[in-house]
């Protein structure tokens, strides 16, 4: 990675300055962008991601999700980075067929140390798409609840994906049934991995108890 325009990052205190070290010039009413650093070889990772809240139930009803996008990269030195990046709009970029640069999307950053991960969420795919059904629900005592639901997982394109299928329960957990292992986020969330064919589908299933 390489400083551009001969720029300087320092710590000052507990900020960070950023010099440019060439000099510029700004027509009147106009806008300029300056580089800050190159770094070409960053890892970037694609990530289908669909979420859920607890206010998200519903009866025996099919409900339409959008699966979102998510472009994910490690701010290490050894995967290209590694600098203390500043606060400001960061734009992901791909080649066409025809090698044209178009965009595809964009996501806003706070300050970002190094050694932390960067994950932005550029939009929401077009050929992947989500079915949620509530197929079951039912009274466990006055503060248990148990909830059965059916996730129809659908990809149009020619490649296989893995769609991170989040699920906040609104409250203490425990898995009865699933057709997907589950993996703990925290003590109101689990999450999926699912993976899906190219051009085909897979139904995720499951059945939680919630205490609150």
């Amino acid at each position: 990675m390489a400083m551009d325009g001969g720029m300087v990052e320092e710590t000052v205190s507990d900020y960070h300055l950023y010099t440019y070290g060439e000099r510029t010039t700004l027509k009147e009413q106009s806008v300029k962008q300056l580089s800050l650093f190159t770094a070409p070889g960053i890892k970037v990772t694609r990530h289908y991601r669909l979420g859920s809240s607890p206010a998200l139930r519903h009866g025996g009803a099919a409900r339409s999700d959008r699966v979102a996008v998510w472009h994910v990269l490690e701010n290490r030195e050894r995967d290209g980075l590694g600098l203390p990046l500043p606060a400001g709009v960061v734009r992901v970029y791909g080649r066409s067929a025809s090698g044209a640069r178009q965009l595809l999307g964009e996501d806003r950053i706070g300050h970002t140390p190094k050694n932390e991960t960067v994950e932005l969420l550029t939009g929401y795919a077009f050929d992947i798409s989500a079915e949620r059904t509530q197929t079951d629900e039912r009274a466990r005592g006055d503060r248990s609840r148990e909830y059965a639901y059916r996730i129809l997982l659908k990809n149009h394109t020619k490649a296989p994906v893995t769609v991170e299928v989040t699920e906040n329960a609104g409250g203490e957990w425990s898995i009865l049934e699933e057709s997907h292992p589950h993996a703990k986020v925290d003590a109101a969330t689990f999450r999926f991995d699912v993976p899906v064919p190219a051009d085909g589908e897979t139904a995720l299933t499951y059945r939680v108890l919630v205490t609150w």
